[in-house]
């Protein structure tokens, strides 16, 4: 019994592999015979996003896949009452593989699906406000040698600055009090305080932070002239309570028209025509 294992796991794993082979194969074949009418495009925002949740998507129907063919191959070897009792702790153990395969999947896709949400709700706001004068991109790719890449999800340009968008999307409580208002979160100049049961948060400003500096780097070599860009941290839905002044400016969705509305004169012509085209081609989406 034990020395078919191999042959089991084969069995079992065997249809998952061919579906997905099948998939694959399918999918390079249109991608050869077929292209899109054009070859560039804008990133849209949310743009990683969407492609993380489609990975989940894709991690789910595997896991499904297995949940179902899991069983039917300890059924199809059982040969008598002495294969009973092994088969169906193999089967049982690979049905429960793909089940916690398929809730992690479930589950990050749930999550991810929240964050796509937030970051094009931030992206309809922002694009409604792109004009001559008000420049908006999704998406901007940090690369660092040695790192992951990462992304800052919107970057606007106006001709009184440049501004590193990071948006942050969090559920909140059904409850509601007066003493703690599920809908708003406190900014006590070193966290963000959302109402129970959600931890302070620290690193959505540490990361904002980041990528102001990251993109100010980045911007100064590119135009060749120092360029500084501010860091924002949007929060879609919140009311956003100031209890102290800090180096990120922190707002809800709502509130970008009123803040990007203010006139002045940060960068010459040339500078801000520069600094534009860099933005144009690193923002944009290769079909």
């Amino acid at each position: 019994m034990f020395s078919q294992i191999p042959l089991l796991a084969l069995l079992v794993l065997g249809p998952v592999g061919i579906f997905a082979a099948i998939v694959l194969t399918l999918t390079r074949k249109y991608q050869k015979e077929w292209r899109k009418p054009f070859l560039k495009m804008a990133k849209p925002a949310g743009c990683w996003l969407q492609s993380q949740a489609d990975l989940q998507i894709e991690h789910l129907m595997i896991a499904t896949v297995g949940m179902v063919t899991s069983p039917l191959v300890p059924w199809a070897l059982w040969k008598g009452p002495q294969d009973t009792i092994g088969l169906a702790i193999i089967g049982i153990a690979a049905t429960a593989f793909w089940i916690w395969r398929a809730i992690k999947a479930g589950l990050a896709y749930r999550q991810i699906r929240l964050g796509l949400l937030g970051e094009q709700l931030v992206g309809q706001v922002l694009d409604r406000l792109s004009s001559d004068r008000i420049r908006v991109f999704h998406d901007y790719q940090v690369t660092e040698p040695g790192k992951k890449p990462w992304n800052i999800d919107h970057v606007v340009l106006t001709p009184s600055g440049l501004f590193a968008l990071e948006t942050k999307t969090r559920r909140m409580p059904h409850r509601y009090s007066k003493e703690d208002p599920s809908h708003k979160v406190r900014f006590d100049g070193k966290r963000l305080v959302f109402p129970a049961p959600l931890k302070p948060d620290y690193s959505s400003l540490r990361q904002a932070a980041r990528s102001s500096e990251k993109l100010s780097a980045i911007l100064t070599q590119a135009t060749a002239v120092e360029t500084k860009a501010l860091p924002m941290l949007v929060l879609p839905g919140w009311s956003v309570e100031r209890r102290a002044v800090g180096d990120v400016t922190i707002l809800n969705e709502e509130s970008l028209p009123k803040y990007f509305s203010h006139h002045g004169s940060a960068f010459e012509q040339r500078q801000f025509e520069r600094i534009e085209r860099h933005l144009q081609e690193a923002c944009k989406l290769v079909c």
